[in-house]
């Protein structure tokens, strides 16, 4: 463990792991729920933290202890600086994760995920071993084995985003039926044919 780290009580660490400096383990994980009054009301956090053998955690890294059961690093985690993993997550064996990545309240990551900087996930999400998740990707439904996600997702209306994502999924099928109409209209459209 180097310079400044701080490991809250009941945190549980194994063998042959390296804590960078900054870093702190174990605090109060971010559970809040409006009262009658619409004010904040923090929910007690009764867990701990459980890093397990051969991980290695990066500088200014916040883990944060779970509410009622474990935050879990398993065998050979490697996460970068600047990480936050949030209460009640679980990240499988192997997994690397770099800078600037976040992830939500009980996020459930596989065995040997690649997740590249400024990552961030939805809350009680799932990403299947294996899976690769491209920088700055916003993982806001789970991820199968396997697959490789990516995706900005740069701030806007909401409304507006939801109606473009609508339409940008659908793109590939309006570009054909474009293609082809264009092809009858006698306008050189490309060949219905071609699937691109």
């Amino acid at each position: 463990m180097h310079a400044n780290v701080s490991i809250y009580d009941g945190s549980i660490i194994g063998s042959r792991v390296v804590i960078h400096s900054g870093t702190v383990i174990g605090s109060d994980g971010f559970s809040f729920v409006p009262d009658e009054e619409g004010r904040q009301v923090k929910l007690l956090q009764l867990g701990w933290v459980l890093i397990e053998d051969d991980c290695e955690i990066g500088a200014n890294c916040a883990i944060d202890r779970g509410g009622f059961s474990p935050t879990v690093l398993r065998r050979g985690v490697k996460i970068d600086n600047l990480i936050q993993v949030g209460h009640n997550t679980e990240i499988g064996e192997d997994t690397v994760v770099a800078a600037l990545t976040g992830f939500s309240g009980g996020t459930r990551v596989g065995r040997q995920c690649v997740i590249p900087g400024q990552v961030r996930t939805n809350q009680h999400i799932s990403v299947g071993d294996s899976a690769v998740i491209t920088a700055r990707t916003g993982v806001t439904k789970s991820v199968k084995p396997g697959a490789t996600m990516g995706g900005m997702m740069p701030a806007q209306d909401y409304n507006d985003w939801r109606r473009a994502h609508a339409i940008y999924k659908r793109l590939p099928e309006i570009s054909r039926r474009l293609g082809r109409i264009e092809k009858l209209m006698g306008l050189g459209g490309r060949d219905p044919s071609d699937n691109r």
